[in-house]
């Protein structure tokens, strides 16, 4: 295996078995602290337009200023912070999209979730970062809100969380399509499933397929209408409420809980996946689909940070590991438990089957 260092982190490849190497320098280290000044660069990046505005090639600083309308000197600053943080390049020519940026942040592109890093992660994942100290100490009066129900119930709040996720999340649904063979699947049970960006990619891909989605009111609301969008309100509908609280119908072939186990505490990912063998047809399958922890707790990196910004606003939260999802799957009698990664180096999925 292959260790690669990118801006002083180091980055395993997660087709083969080595550990992450430990850190060794002080220059490493102040990349960490200094991180966060990478993150704010990304995001007022994204709000500004500059990586649509170097689509087309290199531009230097005035030209690139001129486009999105602030100081030359002050976009000069900018745009070198982000050749060091590894988003742009600086060529001969002038400062040019990076081949990942070009990718995944220019917003007419195919894989486009800038998005989801502007608005979710900037706007509210990283204030909540700030609580960070109170919570470990297990004191959380300085929340702004105590659950997701309660975050979900403002409206702004909800569609800004809401629409931000559903591009975030179409790139993570089409390899889950790929992935789990729900062919032989005719009802799908979403739950937590949002503006629906995993149920719209399922049910395009298995023409058979119908889908109820479990969410809170307001994003319930949103979520229809990416389905009527997509021209699938006749096969995909919504159960509003919270997925720990309402009933959830059986008689389901699939139970998808995606990004939903990390929303909850520990004894809530046990309730959920009681819930979801109830809800499932003997031989139905359960899909798991978050951030989950090597066993040996050892990466992947990404993983482990959200985990750590969930605990800012979630008592009793859990970073999930393979070992644990075994033992509350196989607790609430699931068998045929299989892991494999999923999003490369944040995700992984996890499928079960209730005996038949």
């Amino acid at each position: 295996m292959t260790t690669r260092r990118q801006g002083g982190l180091f980055w395993r490849d997660r087709t083969q078995g080595k550990k992450l190497k430990a850190l060794q320098t002080a220059e490493q280290i102040n990349h960490i602290a200094y991180g966060f000044i990478a993150s704010k660069a990304l995001f007022s990046a994204i709000d500004l337009g500059v990586f649509d505005t170097l689509k087309n090639g290199p531009m230097n600083s005035e030209q690139v200023a001129k486009d999105v309308g602030i100081a030359a000197r002050s976009m000069e600053t900018l745009l070198t912070a982000l050749v060091g943080a590894g988003l742009l390049e600086k060529r001969d020519e002038g400062f040019a999209n990076s081949p990942a940026t070009q990718t995944f942040l220019v917003k007419e592109g195919r894989h486009y979730f800038g998005d989801y890093l502007s608005r979710q992660i900037d706007r509210q994942m990283y204030p909540a970062m700030g609580n960070l100290d109170s919570a470990l100490a297990g004191h959380y009066d300085k929340t702004r809100h105590e659950n997701y129900e309660q975050w979900m119930s403002d409206p702004k709040e909800a569609e800004l969380y809401s629409r931000s996720q559903h591009n975030g999340s179409l790139g993570p649904a089409a390899l889950l399509a790929k992935r789990v063979d729900l062919s032989g699947a005719g009802s799908l049970l979403d739950v937590g499933g949002g503006t629906g960006a995993f149920s719209i990619t399922l049910c395009q891909r298995f023409a058979d397929m119908r889908s109820t989605i479990i969410e809170f009111s307001n994003v319930a609301s949103l979520g229809a209408e990416y389905v009527a969008e997509a021209g699938l309100a006749g096969r995909i509908d919504y159960l509003a409420g919270n997925a720990l609280d309402v009933e959830w119908p059986d008689g389901k072939d699939a139970v998808l809980m995606s990004y939903i186990s990390s929303s909850v505490s520990e004894q809530g990912v046990e309730a959920l996946y009681t819930k979801a063998e109830k809800s499932l047809v003997p031989g139905g399958t359960a899909i798991i689909h978050d951030f989950i922890i090597n066993d040996a707790r050892d990466g992947p990196a990404l993983a482990a940070y959200w985990a750590l910004q969930h605990l800012t606003f979630t008592p009793g939260a859990v970073s999930l590991t393979p070992e644990i999802l075994r033992g509350k799957l196989s607790a609430a009698g699931f068998t045929y438990i299989q892991v494999q990664p999923h999003v490369p180096g944040i995700t992984q999925l996890v499928t079960a089957r209730k005996p038949k």
